[in-house]
């Protein structure tokens, strides 16, 4: 399951302003997320019935810090908590996940296509990069430029790395002619249809989230 690291700077406010109804207050943050998080747990049955509560509840506590530094760390703007601040959730969990939510297509000299998931590339990558292949830099500058990624992996990797992940959109049997041509081969990577949220690569097993400023780890 690949996780990915957020380099965010920022810190989680002690406070952040709320609105509860027509009241408003200051609310501690962590008394918040853990609000938040039952509201967007208990909103998705998959998550709430999950066997693995903790996890889910670690990587929900995550996406809402990241939300909640994005969206609200001017500390001017109050959070409705039965408001539409869910709605607002989504859509940074679906405008952050657009990274990943493509595939590399690959069409070889014989005609042949496959398609490759960037999640398997990036696993790949880290693997011959010595680095652990489940962590994924959301910073690393190849995420952000196709072509820079699609040379380096014209560099870097060979076909037999990377067959075993890909799926066959157009046949033949010519498997050592891909081995040899693998470089020459066209390659284009294509954004799926529909961006997924985090929760949805959880459920397909792709992704979690890690982080490396988790403000509890820091104060131990």
């Amino acid at each position: 399951m690949i996780q990915t690291i957020n380099h965010d700077e920022h810190r989680i406010p002690e406070y952040f302003k709320v609105k509860i109804g027509k009241a408003e207050m200051e609310l501690e943050s962590e008394c918040l997320i853990s609000t938040m998080c039952h509201q967007v747990i208990h909103k998705k049955n998959s998550l709430y019935n999950s066997d693995d509560f903790v996890m889910i509840f670690d990587v929900t506590k995550s996406e809402i810090k990241d939300f909640l530094l994005s969206s609200y760390i001017n500390l001017e703007d109050e959070i409705d908590i039965f408001g539409d601040w869910m709605e607002k959730f989504n859509e940074y969990q679906v405008d952050k996940n657009k990274l990943f939510c493509k595939d590399l297509n690959i069409e070889f000299g014989d005609g042949t296509k496959w398609t490759v998931k960037i999640l398997d590339l990036l696993y790949v990558k880290n693997s011959i990069e010595g680095k652990d292949p489940d962590i994924v830099d959301l910073d690393d500058s190849l995420l952000q430029d196709d072509q820079l990624l699609v040379k380096w992996i014209e560099k870097n990797l060979k076909w037999e790395q990377i067959s075993s992940y890909a799926e066959l959109i157009k046949t033949d049997d010519k498997e050592a002619y891909r081995n040899k041509n693998f470089k020459k081969a066209k390659k284009e990577f294509v954004a799926w249809e529909k961006s997924l949220s985090i929760f949805d690569f959880i459920s397909l097993g792709d992704m979690m989230i890690e982080h490396e400023d988790d403000d509890d780890d820091q104060e131990d």
